[in-house]
């Protein structure tokens, strides 16, 4: 595993809690900060006892040392320009940097120092019931007046809350998700970012199984998209199948081509050892599909487009005109059986 020097800007409830998570990563930690400990500063953070009026760099210097042997170098200073951080950078060699100063003027000055420098660097702040953790090259600060400002009293703000024992948890999660962005640099050189309040939705869902449900993989889920700045999440909403492997590999084969044709439908019902007969063919290039599934209680008839949209069906199912043949294949099974009703006359 390779070892880095890493800078820590920061050294309260953030900068303490991280050190655990750091230690087998780092041959050298830099710490820095302007501020003393104060006896409110044990409510929400790491010190070891009896540090309260001394500085804070020293306080986890000291830590650091009773749970490990890494190199490392306190640094009491306030940071008030560029340069100034840039010549720490290059003195010490610091390879990775974590910032989480409360003062917007430092947060600007490790960020242009970090891009100068060209340094990876994770950027933590923790408002009220609020986590932000993103790069240097992503993160937004105003050059504004007004917004500087705001942002001012916003972090006076933070710094208030973070003197409380409520904080403690946040600060705590924050931490491990900064590790957690930090090891996926690592491991695959990737940057990615966590925005996370902890309000409580109107409705919660509570499931009274402990064990873990697989949602997502090997599954036929549905839900919705949220498109982001980086790139687009697939939020799922209902898990309607966990399909088998044969399920899987049958379409996987299908969607690995552009567009779904006849040809391919009845290829994937072969894959799924399906019968079927090709009852009619109607106008439009719509067909009438006869379909018996040994899953299935009893044989049924669809009515499709070319493109395996549904059309109709001869047995009892809510919105089959928003569903392609696979996804009702799939529903069908998770049921077991299906009610036939009158009225398919094709």
């Amino acid at each position: 595993m390779t070892k880095l020097n890493i800078l820590i800007g920061g050294c309260r409830f953030i900068g303490s809690n991280l050190i655990f998570h750091l230690i087998p990563h780092s041959k050298h930690i830099i710490f820095l900060d302007r501020e003393r400990v104060e006896k409110e500063n044990y409510d929400n953070s790491i010190f070891p006892k009896n540090y309260v009026g001394r500085r804070k760099v020293t306080a986890l210097v000291s830590l650091t040392q009773l749970i490990s042997s890494i190199q490392t170098t306190p640094i009491h200073l306030d940071v008030k320009d560029v340069s100034q951080l840039e010549s720490i950078i290059e003195k010490q060699q610091v390879d990775f940097m974590f910032i989480s100063f409360d003062n917007i003027e430092a947060r600007a000055i490790a960020k242009e120092s970090a891009i100068n420098s060209n340094i990876p660097t994770l950027f933590i702040g923790v408002p009220e019931g609020y986590i932000y953790i993103d790069w240097e090259s992503h993160l937004l600060l105003s050059n504004s007046p007004i917004d500087i400002k705001k942002m001012k009293n916003e972090l006076r703000k933070i710094r208030d809350v973070c003197t409380k024992l409520e904080f403690r948890p946040l600060g705590a999660i924050a931490s491990g998700y900064a590790y957690h962005c930090f090891t996926r640099w690592i491991n695959n050189k990737e940057k990615i970012m966590y925005n996370i309040s902890d309000q409580i939705p109107d409705n919660i869902h509570v499931f009274s199984d402990r064990k873990p449900c697989k949602i997502i993989k090997n599954s036929l889920t549905q839900g919705f998209i949220l498109k982001g700045n980086r790139m687009n999440v697939f939020i799922p909403l209902l898990c309607h199948k966990l399909l088998s492997k044969e399920e899987i590999n049958a379409l996987l084969k299908i969607t690995k081509i552009e567009k779904i044709g006849l040809e391919k439908i009845l290829m994937f019902l072969k894959f799924l050892n399906i019968n079927y007969e090709i009852e009619k063919q109607l106008p439009n290039n719509q067909i009438v599909l006869n379909i018996n599934d040994n899953q299935i209680n009893e044989g049924y008839k669809v009515l499709i487009k070319q493109n395996a949209n549904i059309i109709d069906v001869d047995f009892c199912v809510d919105h089959y005109q928003h569903l392609f043949l696979p996804e009702l294949i799939m529903f069908i099974r998770e049921s077991g059986s299906v009610y036939h009703l009158e009225g398919f006359h094709y």
